[in-house]
Parts: structure tokens; C-alpha cells; sequence
């Protein structure tokens, strides 16, 4: 038995010494699983909505989360998959690959203009691109704690970019010593390996992933095979070292590499665009706790994102090779029992090293923004709360501006809370507006407010509503202003005014300990640009539904879900012809899960299981009727995890 425990504390050993050293030589990473929770509930505590934890009921504003054990059961492949079960949350992708920066965007409350961060902090592709963040690249989903979705301008903490909203993208927490593979496979020639180890040791905790994706050609629900292709892989390594009871020091490290062919439109199929990305990005985080009440959290960070797209052709060939380095401190302060207090600052630099499109090259841009933000928590009384800020930024461009909110909170009982909240944002335009061919330095900076109200209350145990509204005005949008008839006759201009308004409805039901259902729907109208639709250009949906049903029986688990677009018609419905196959269709998904043993776990996935035609992208405005980017038919996906 001595000679067994020496043995086992040799293997700990050397095993913390082999990851700790692996890890900070950027080498692979992991993923953890904790206890089951009620996925629907509104007790999950969130850090988002003001930076401090509060639960979701009470952080009066309009947050959705999504878990760990939502991903895992539902087995979503990247971000974008997890995003689209999100009301108020829109994802524009072509195609099944979803590589493409030029129009894959993310969109909260009707813009694009949202700010999406990793732990805290910020992770943006800032520059010249159409994309703020690529979320069908983030696919290391074995890897996340949770994701939480503020819905609503949130610039005073986040910056000046937050009009839409925030996604804060958490990373688990290490659970125990163990090992976690993932086989799938599927349609398409899709195969999908994970790996995932975590553990802890002499003070030292990790959590080390590495995945691989490929995919091959797929086809639409008309049985049309679009020629794809996708050869990616993640890496991703968070170290934690405890220096003491009061401080701790982590390391993150994100690295994307992949290798694709995207085909043009559905009339279009014989064309082939080649491309790579060589993406990484890297956090360290200090943690130090002055007292019971006081804290500090200092990051230093790096962003890097390496496009070469199209490279086999001499015309559309786009290089982007963009860094973001920055710096930002929080400092939060309880005061008493009734009184939160946080400040910090965020400083951050763009940088495009080498930029090439067919009609734009230049290199070595930088751009500068240095930020201080102010933000208290007062409980007034039992009742009311009153959370206001302001931050002060310096751009290296445009000058000064200041961005302040206030949020009034009423919590009638246990069951009822109200809240009505103002927040101002500025947006400045980015490097490609600036200094592109089609640029241009004489562009302002979008300034604009939001005005904000939601309610949410428990019918009783089983069941909680809750309800949102804003109202959202901006002058000085940057906008393409068309010059001639050709597509690329035009310069980019600031945009008068413009107006935005939407709502939001979700049930949460839990039928019993087994059954759960969710329902979810959103409504939001953008007012027409100069020479535009409404919604921008169409292409936004002024509905959304989403259905989330989940039975849950000892070893099986059974999930359904279902997306609805409402009324989505594309900028040139009545000029040559739809802009997409349905502006109103339903997608649904179901996925089965089953516990073989406490280490083995099998599932099949069927999305799309009604086979419905549609697309997210079209090219009607500037091709042919008809001519669209369709999505994938019915297809399926099949695996087993094994821990160990």
C-alpha cells in the first residue's frame, strides 16, 4: 500500500509539472462539469449586468445565460449555434463554414455594434472588418463556465462600442482530476475530436482543450450539394497559480487555426474561395482581495486575428492582419450592506499591420483609446435601488466624450421587481471607414441613447415572466452612401438619425423535476437608412420566436428546440425578386442523450429536422433573383464522450 501511494503521489507529480510546464509554453488545454442546475430559473448569478454578482432576477436589466449543462445537452457546435437560441440575438452566417468575416455578424436589439468579451475582457475584432466577433470561429464550447448576454447599451462599463449589448463569454472552473474525449460525426463528412484535461496540484489548477472540426461539402433542403470545406483547430490552456489566501494569478491562451473553401451563392456554386486564419489571444489575470469587501483584478491582454482569404484569386484576394493590446483594472469596494462601489480603467490600442483588399493597401494603422469608469450600487431602501455611472473617454482621434447611465430599480416583493434605466454610448468609425479608398477622415462619431424598462415576476414556483422594452435614438451613424449604380460606387457617410425600438417576452416553466419548458419572443424595428429598408435593409427579422423543451429521465435526456423568423424580406423584395427563399420560416432541432455509465455518455442530434429551406445571406441586391447563401437541410450528428 507505501509503495502504491508513492507511486500515485510520483504520477500527480509529474503530471502537474508535465501540464504546468506545457501550459505556459502555450501548448493545449480543458473543460469542467459541475452540478446539475436548473437550467430556466432566474437564479443564476450573473456578473455582466454590473460587473459585481447579482442574481439574474434581480440585476434589473435584460440578461440571458447560457449554461453549461445547455450546451452539453444540446451539443452546440460553436458560439453561433449557442447565440441563436438567445431571443433579441440575430446570426448572419454563409453557409454551413461560416468563416467568411466580410458579413458573418452577431447582432443584439437590432445592431451589430456590441462588444463581446472572454472573462471579462475584451476580445473584439476591431478594424477593418464587417464582423465584430467571428462566433462561428469560437467553438471550444467544451471550455466555457457559461455565457451570459446583456441586452441593452452598456458603454459606461464596457465601452464606447456597447450600443446592442454585451456577450461575456465565462471559461470553467477546474472540477476534480479527470479527462474528457468527444468523438462525433455526422453529415457532411463532419468529424469533430475533443479533448479535455483538468486537474489541480500544489497550488497550480488548469484546464487544457484541443479540437478538432472538419466538414465537408453539405446540402440545402432542396438536395442542392454546395461545395465546403472546413479544417480547423482549437487550442486553448487557463492556468490558475493561488500565491496566497488573498491573490491569485491566471493565464488564458486561445488559439484558432483553420484552413477553408466556401462556395459563392446557391447560382454561383462552381466558383471556390480558399482561405486561412492563424488567430490567437492571450490573458493574464491578477487577482488580489484588499479585505472582506475590497477587491482588485488588474489584465493585461493581446488579440490577434490573421486573415488570408480568397488567395488564389489575383482579384478578390483580402489579407487582414489586425492586433489589439490593452490594459484594464477593476476596483470594487462593498461599502456597507446597501452601498457597492466600482471603478477602473481600459486602455487598448488597434493596430492594422497589413491590410490588402482589391481595392484597398495600407499598413501600421493605430488607434487609441484610453477609458475611466465610475459606477455606484445604492439600495435606497428595501425596495428601491439606484445604480448610476459615467466613464470618461480619450480617443486618440476624436477627443474627449463621456458616456453616463442611470438605472432605477424596484423590487416590490420576492416575486415582482421593476426597473427603468437611461444610458448614453458614442461609436467611433473603424480604421477601414477612416482610411479605405471608400473612407473617409471627415466621419463623425456616433453618439446616441437608450432608454430601457423591464419587468420580471414569478406566477408562482413553477413559473416566471419576464418582459423588456428600449428605445434607442442616434445621430451621425456611419452608413455606405451609395455614389453610382455600380456596387462599390460609394463612400462612407454619416447618417442623419436613427431610430430603434423593440420588446422582449419569456416564460420559464418547470412542470415537474423532469419537464421544462421555455418560450421566448422578441420584436424590433430599425428605421429605414437613406435609400434603405427598414430593419436594416431587411435583413434583420422584426420577429423572433424561440422554444426550448427539455425531459430529463435517469439516464436519457431528450431536448427540443425551435427558432422562428418573422418577417425578414431583404433589401430588394418587388425590385428582382425575394431576397430570400421564406422572410417567415421555423427551424427545429432535437438532440437525445444517453448516459451509458458514469463515465460514458452517447447522443444523437437531428437539426433541421423538418428540412427547411432558407438562408441567413443574400446577394439579391447586387446578383440575380433568387441568388442566395442557403443554410444546411435536415442533417445529423452522432457521438460518445468518454471521461476518465
Amino acid at each position: 500500500m507505501l509503495k502504491e501511494n508513492k507511486k500515485a503521489k510520483k504520477w500527480t507529480s509529474m503530471l502537474c509539472a508535465l501540464v504546468t510546464t506545457s501550459t505556459l509554453l502555450f501548448q493545449l488545454p480543458a473543460i469542467s462539469y459541475g452540478a446539475e442546475k436548473n437550467e430556466f430559473s432566474l437564479e443564476q448569478v450573473v456578473v455582466t449586468a454590473t460587473k459585481t454578482p447579482v442574481k439574474e432576477f434581480e440585476a434589473n436589466a435584460n440578461i440571458a445565460v447560457i449554461t453549461k449543462e445547455q450546451i452539453a445537452k444540446n451539443h452546440y457546435h460553436d458560439l453561433a449555434e449557442a447565440l441563436r437560441s438567445i431571443p433579441g440575438v440575430s446570426i448572419k452566417n454563409y453557409g454551413a463554414v461560416g468563416e467568411g468575416y466580410t458579413a458573418n455578424s452577431i447582432s443584439i436589439n437590432g445592431t451589430s455594434q456590441i462588444v463581446v468579451l472572454i472573462n471579462g475582457i475584451r476580445a473584439n475584432i476591431n478594424g477593418s472588418t464587417f464582423s465584430t466577433f467571428p462566433a462561428s470561429e469560437f467553438n471550444a464550447l467544451d471550455n466555457i463556465e457559461r455565457i451570459e448576454i446583456l441586452k441593452g447599451s452598456a458603454s459606461t462599463l464596457y465601452g464606447s462600442d456597447a450600443k446592442g449589448g454585451v456577450i461575456n463569454i465565462i471559461t470553467g472552473k477546474v472540477d476534480g482530476n479527470k479527462t474528457t474525449l468527444t468523438v462525433t460525426g455526422g453529415s457532411y463528412d463532419k468529424e469533430n475530436y475533443s479533448l479535455v484535461n483538468q486537474g489541480n496540484c500544489d497550488g497550480y489548477s488548469w484546464i487544457v482543450t484541443s479540437k478538432k472540426d472538419i466538414l465537408g461539402n453539405y446540402k440545402d433542403a432542396h438536395g442542392l450539394e454546395v461545395p465546403s470545406h472546413q479544417n480547423a483547430t482549437t487550442n486553448t490552456v487557463k492556468i490558475t497559480k493561488k500565491i496566497n489566501d488573498v491573490s491569485d494569478v491566471t493565464l488564458n491562451y486561445d488559439q484558432y487555426k483553420a484552413d477553408y473553401m466556401r462556395s459563392r451563392t446557391n447560382l454561383h456554386l462552381d466558383e471556390r474561395h480558399y482561405g486561412n486564419k492563424d488567430n490567437y489571444k492571450w490573458q493574464f489575470i491578477y487577482n488580489y482581495q484588499f479585505a472582506d469587501k475590497a477587491q482588485n483584478q488588474l489584465s493585461f491582454y493581446k488579440n490577434k486575428n490573421f486573415l488570408n482569404d480568397d488567395f488564389t484569386s489575383a482579384y478578390n484576394k483580402w489579407l487582414m492582419n489586425l492586433e489589439t493590446i490593452g490594459v484594464q483594472d477593476q476596483f470594487t469596494k462593498k461599502i456597507n450592506e446597501k452601498h457597492n462601489f466600482t471603478t477602473g480603467f481600459d486602455v487598448y490600442q488597434d493596430r492594422i499591420v497589413d491590410y490588402l483588399d482589391s481595392f484597398a493597401s495600407y499598413k501600421d494603422k493605430k488607434i487609441t483609446n484610453r477609458a475611466v469608469y465610475l459606477q455606484d450600487e445604492w439600495d435606497v431602501t428595501e425596495q428601491w435601488k439606484l445604480t448610476s455611472g459615467i466613464r470618461y473617454d480619450n480617443h486618440s482621434i476624436y477627443g474627449n466624450h463621456t458616456t453616463p447611465s442611470i438605472n432605477l430599480g424596484y423590487k416590490q416583493d420576492e416575486k415582482t421587481n421593476y426597473y427603468i434605466a437611461y444610458k448614453e454610448f458614442f461609436i467611433s468609425p473603424n480604421q477601414y471607414q477612416l482610411y479605405s479608398p471608400y473612407g473617409n477622415t471627415k466621419l463623425q462619431p456616433e453618439t446616441g441613447h437608450t432608454i430601457e424598462a423591464g419587468l420580471n415576476h414569478k406566477l408562482d414556483n413553477t413559473l416566471t415572466a419576464t418582459f423588456h422594452t428600449f428605445k434607442r435614438d442616434s445621430k451621425d451613424v456611419v452608413n455606405w452612401n451609395w455614389t453610382g449604380p455600380g456596387m462599390y460606387d460609394g463612400k462612407y457617410m454619416n447618417v442623419d438619425k436613427e431610430k430603434s425600438h423593440g420588446w422582449d417576452v419569456q416564460l420559464n416553466k418547470t412542470w415537474s423535476d423532469k419537464f421544462k419548458t421555455y418560450l421566448g419572443y422578441t420584436h424590433t424595428i430599425v428605421d429605414a437608412a437613406p435609400g434603405k429598408r427598414k430593419n436594416i435593409d431587411g435583413t434583420l427579422p422584426k420577429g423572433s420566436w424561440n422554444i426550448d423543451m427539455n425531459y430529463q429521465q435517469e439516464k436519457y435526456d431528450f431536448g427540443l428546440q425551435g427558432r422562428g423568423i418573422i418577417d425578414k424580406p431583404g433589401s430588394a423584395s418587388g425590385v428582382k425578386g425575394p431576397s430570400f427563399p421564406e422572410s417567415t420560416y421555423w427551424i427545429w432541432d432535437a438532440s437525445l442523450n444517453y448516459k451509458v455509465n458514469k463515465d460514458v455518455k452517447a447522443f444523437v442530434k437531428v437539426n433541421n429536422m423538418f428540412d427547411k429551406y432558407y438562408a441567413e445571406m443574400s446577394n439579391v441586391k447586387w446578383g440575380n433573383a433568387g441568388e442566395w447563401y442557403t443554410s444546411p437541410g435536415r442533417n445529423y450528428q452522432f457521438g460518445v464522450q468518454y471521461q476518465f
